[in-house]
């Protein structure tokens, strides 16, 4: 088959997605029997809405267009601020077409403000703060401390001004750039990796929940799959040291984050077999998790924080709210509803959600984009593919994905918990794309994508309300 033809199959496969997903959508309204429809699995309800303060979104992206063929050829100390900048400005002004500018400022930044209040003193409620977190908001009392002594130290920097916590939230998570451009550097050249650095921030991921505290943990987890990856390719000890303090910083700040225990695994596995050195990737794994413990335990001697009652009841407090479901670990021990159940119309069926998670994540992740990794992916079916360094890590990471997306763990609202996990899928899809460039020798391919995705991103933005 000539690349030709491939390409014509690609975009054959793009159109197919949208007619899927619209006819998904349809149906989803048509049960609803109302215009203004929940759309789940997606995490939106359908609800129209336009501002013209957004319409600046459409300069900014004729910018990206414009510079293009530079940014993609220039050097990292160049492409990366330009490309954090523009997305911090691309997500706002992409979310101003629904919200304007009154409504801009995320529903979170309220929400965590008013928590903050209630705990007070952080240097005096961290010893009981998993009796404190019973009384703060939904989205509050499901995480560790580490998110509120952010707001706090930002507090303490700019105000409490919504506006002024907006811009840092949203520079700090377009700030995934450089985690995601320095993972594809590991295997790419300058302008595929540049590829896809802007394959992320111009995913729905990003732009619908990136202005939120879920872009936070989506630089922070990007940040550690690039260096789990360094780790298992052979990095260095320093390398296992940021490793494992950024292991810390995510359990004091995030549960959600726990994927990259499973990702570390694998690749341990992996490159374990592959290189024979099972006993050097132990040690290391055995230094990075245990920097996360020992930083717990001497907390909880000196403050009495308990790490582990906090998981408890966030646990106990999910599985009793609209996050709570079922998951593979229940369904092994015959677990069921209990009759006292108190909301079970929210409870989340592991049958429906399993796949669902799957559907809504690489739908906001971008068809076009989605198109190119499955595209990628299908290479994997040969076993000399393995032998390439990207396809090793990549499809090892797609198997760490897979694992975790069937526990069950987390079921729903998946395109804004899992935001950190897209490096996993937008590195591939541009390693795709690149190789399609070049087969054709046509540089028009990459623009034509990012148009797409931008066209997407505009049309979700305009018609969903997002929850959170």
């Amino acid at each position: 088959m000539t690349e030709a033809k491939s390409l014509n199959r690609y975009w054959l496969a793009v159109v197919a997605g949208y007619v899927l997903v619209t006819a998904v959508l349809v149906a989803r309204v048509a049960a609803a029997g109302g215009t203004h429809a929940e759309l789940s699995p997606l995490y939106a309800v359908l609800q129209p809405r336009f501002s013209p303060w957004g319409l600046f979104a459409l300069p900014f992206f004729a910018l990206l267009l414009a510079l293009l063929p530079r940014l993609r050829g220039a050097r990292a100390r160049v492409f990366l601020p330009a490309a954090t900048l523009w997305g911090a400005a691309l997500a706002l002004a992409v979310t101003m077409l629904w919200t304007g500018v009154a409504e801009l400022p995320a529903r979170a930044i309220p929400v965590f403000l008013h928590d903050l209040t209630k705990l007070g003193d952080p240097s005096a409620f961290i010893g009981s703060y998993h009796e404190l977190i019973k009384s703060l908001s939904d989205h509050g009392h499901v995480r560790p401390p580490g998110l509120f002594y952010f707001f706090w130290g930002v507090v303490k920097v700019v105000g409490r001004d919504r506006y002024a916590l907006q811009t840092v939230i949203t520079l700090l998570s377009a700030a995934a750039a450089f985690p995601v451009y320095g993972l594809a550097r590991r295997f790419l050249g300058r302008e595929a990796s540049a590829m896809a650095a802007l394959l992320y921030l111009l995913s729905g991921n990003f732009i619908l929940h990136g202005i939120s505290y879920d872009g936070l943990f989506g630089t922070l987890g990007a940040a550690g799959i690039f260096l789990f990856v360094v780790v298992a390719q052979k990095g260095r000890w320093r390398d296992t040291v940021a490793a494992g303090a950024l292991c810390t910083i995510a359990a004091f700040s995030s549960f959600t984050l726990a994927f990259l225990l499973v990702l570390g695994g694998c690749l341990l596995i992996y490159y374990g077999v592959k290189d024979r050195r099972f006993g050097s990737l132990f040690l290391r794994a055995v230094v990075i998790l245990a920097m996360p413990a020992a930083f717990l335990v001497v907390l909880h001697a000196t403050t009495g924080y308990d790490f582990l009652a906090n998981f408890e009841e966030s646990y106990r407090w999910a599985q009793t709210q609209a996050s709570g479901g079922m998951n593979v670990f229940k369904l092994l021990t015959g677990w069921e509803l209990p009759a006292d159940y108190p909301r079970p119309s929210f409870y989340r069926s592991y049958w429906l959600w399993g796949p669902g998670n799957l559907f809504a994540m690489f739908f906001m992740l971008g068809i076009p984009t989605a198109a190119l990794y499955f595209w990628w992916a299908r290479g994997l079916l040969r076993r000399a593919a393995w032998a390439e360094p990207l396809n090793a890590v990549f499809g090892t990471a797609l198997v760490a994905f897979l694992i975790f997306n069937f526990t069950g763990v987390t079921l729903g609202e998946t395109e804004r918990v899992w935001l950190y996990l897209l490096p996993l899928f937008t590195v591939p899809a541009a390693a795709r794309l690149a190789d399609a460039e070049e087969a054709t020798g046509s540089r028009r391919f990459a623009p034509l994508v990012l148009v797409v995705l931008f066209a997407q991103v505009v049309t979700m933005r305009l018609c969903f309300w997002i929850p959170w």
